[in-house]
C-alpha cells in the first residue's frame, strides 16, 4: 500500500515537472528536436510482477491525466499503453530467465547499470517514436522522426538517472 502511495506521489511530481517545466521550455528552433517525455518512468520501471492488464489500466489512467493537462486526448494514452504492452516481451527478450527480481522495481541497483541503460533506452525509444509518429507523421520526414525519438530518449534517460539519484537521497 505504501508503494502505491509513493508511486502516485512520484507520478504527480513527474507530471508537474513535465507540464510546468519541460513543456514550457523555449529553445527556439530546437524545440522541434527537444521535447523529452519523462512521465513514462513509472510504467517503465515498475516491478514486473504486476499483471499486464493492471499495468495497461495504470498506463491508461496516467495517459488520460496527462492528456487532460496537455489537451491531446488519446495521444499520451496510446503511447503509455504501447509501452505497457511491450514491457514484458522486451524484458523477456533482453534479460535471461533469472536476470531480475520480478518483485522489485527495475532500478540500476536491481538489474545493473548496463542493463538499465539498455532496457530503459529501448522503452523510451518505443514511447517517443510512437508519440511522435502519432503526433506528426509525414513519409518525407521519417528520418527526422527517428532522430527526434533518439535524441529525446537519450535526454529522458539522463533525466531518469537524475530522478533515481534524487530519490535515493530522499529515502
Amino acid at each position: 500500500m505504501i508503494n502505491f502511495f509513493s508511486k502516485s506521489l512520484l507520478f504527480f511530481v513527474i507530471l508537474f515537472i513535465q507540464i510546468f517545466f519541460i513543456d514550457k521550455m523555449d529553445l527556439g528552433g530546437l524545440n522541434y528536436f527537444f521535447a523529452p517525455i519523462i512521465y513514462g518512468l513509472i510504467i517503465i520501471t515498475i516491478q514486473p510482477s504486476i499483471d499486464l492488464w493492471i499495468l495497461m489500466l495504470i498506463a491508461l489512467i496516467m495517459g488520460l491525466s496527462i492528456d487532460l493537462f496537455r489537451n491531446t486526448i488519446g495521444l499520451n494514452i496510446s503511447a503509455l499503453v504501447m509501452v505497457a504492452f511491450f514491457k514484458y516481451p522486451i524484458l523477456n527478450f533482453l534479460f535471461p530467465r533469472d536476470g531480475y527480481d520480478p518483485l522489485k522495481d527495475l532500478t540500476p541497483t536491481n538489474i545493473g547499470w548496463n542493463n538499465y541503460f539498455f532496457y530503459v533506452f529501448i522503452m523510451l525509444f518505443i514511447h517517443h517514436f510512437w508519440f511522435f509518429l502519432i503526433e506528426d507523421f509525414h513519409f518525407n520526414q521519417l528520418f527526422q522522426l527517428f532522430l527526434k525519438a533518439i535524441i529525446n530518449s537519450i535526454v529522458a534517460l539522463f533525466m531518469f538517472v537524475l530522478f533515481y539519484f534524487l530519490s535515493r537521497k530522499i529515502k
